[in-house]
């Protein structure tokens, strides 16, 4: 009986026991697990039975031997033990209302509206209890999704992460940044990730992506008669983090240099990455720079 409720919760993602689970889970017209499809009077009096079973299995087989002194003989147990285990099996196959792949699904959609709103509504969907692995699996899934609707899911999920689950995918993300050197996930990353929590990842993986941000940086140009840069982009998204960078006194040196160099195109990229650091935190990014 206690395997059974493991079974129940695993697949409901509830949270309770005994009486009280079994209702949660397959109860309402929207049960946390459909044993059919509940569209014929059969399939929602099927749905309704087991759940009056189950129920009747707490409250008639596992109640009294929990607090009673129960020897149940072979005769008696077996045919028990036969019956949980069919009832376990179609639990096993029931569906349940949420799956990260479904979700996956609807965060890779083309109609995926593009709004704070959008994005809080489908992460309320997540049982709490499957925040990281959804999660991870965006993460894992990323190269596949839009940037701008990584950041919106990200800035909607990781805040309902307690802290050892931040703390694994911290680890998970670092280990990446340890070894990566493609600029486009980079930029992926460091617009998903919480820039309030950069200080969270290992030093290694800081220093290493901070490093190729500088040099990005140091190599920046653009051209006089555009705002785009011709080389440096990287470099610009330095901006995010800037507030809680480990190597700021490389940054703060990198950007001087850049600003007394001879190529105008030089001083142009480094005074619109100044204008950048500017939309970011105005007074706080500058007095960085100043008291530097």
């Amino acid at each position: 009986m206690r395997y059974l409720s493991k079974v129940i919760r695993e697949k409901s993602g509830l949270d309770g026991d005994g009486t009280q689970l079994a209702s949660q889970a397959f109860s309402g017209d929207e049960p946390k697990l459909r044993l059919n499809r509940l569209q014929t009077q059969s399939e929602k009096d099927e749905q309704k039975g087991y759940l009056q079973i189950i129920t009747g299995l707490y409250s008639a087989i596992r109640n009294p031997r929990t607090h009673e002194d129960f020897q149940d003989n072979k005769n008696i147990a077996d045919p028990i033990i036969y019956f949980i285990n069919h009832v376990v099996d179609v639990i096993d196959v029931a569906k349940p209302p949420f799956t990260s792949e479904n979700f996956l699904r609807r965060v890779f959609d083309a109609d995926f509206v593009q709004s704070k709103e959008y994005s809080k509504e489908l992460v309320k969907e997540i049982p709490k209890n499957k925040f990281l692995e959804t999660l991870i699996e965006i993460y894992r899934n990323k190269g596949r999704i839009n940037d701008a609707t990584i950041e919106l899911i990200f800035n909607e999920l990781t805040p309902n992460l307690r802290g050892d689950e931040f703390k694994e995918f911290a680890s998970i993300v670092s280990d990446e940044l340890d070894n990566i050197s493609d600029e486009k996930t980079i930029i992926t990353i460091l617009r998903a990730f919480p820039k309030e929590s950069w200080s969270q990842l290992k030093l290694t993986a800081k220093m290493r992506i901070e490093n190729k941000l500088i040099k990005s940086i140091q190599s920046g140009k653009m051209e006089i008669n555009g705002k785009s840069t011709k080389s440096g982009a990287l470099g610009t998204w330095a901006t995010r983090i800037i507030e809680h960078f480990t190597m700021r006194s490389q940054l703060i040196t990198a950007i001087f240099y850049n600003l007394i160099d001879d190529d105008i195109k030089t001083v142009k990229y480094t005074i619109y990455f100044l204008w950048i650091i500017s939309r970011y935190s105005l007074k706080k990014s500058i007095n960085i720079i100043l008291q530097r």
